[in-house]
């Protein structure tokens, strides 16, 4: 049993998973962010050549 109580605490004491899990939260929020603000920009973009278009026929 004392072994297993050891491995528990050194379990609970490591933080290299928690700082990966930090890690892989950031990247997931900045590829939302991206992924939304290409949405806008994009749909921004093709309004403005579709406004141009007429002028070029």
């Amino acid at each position: 049993m004392n072994g297993e109580g050891s491995l528990i605490r050194r379990f609970l004491r490591d933080e290299r998973g928690i700082t990966s899990i930090e890690y892989a939260l950031i990247a997931s929020i900045i590829s939302i962010c991206a992924v939304a603000s290409l949405g806008v920009i994009g749909t921004r973009v093709n309004g403005m050549f579709n406004g141009i278009l007429p002028g070029l026929n």
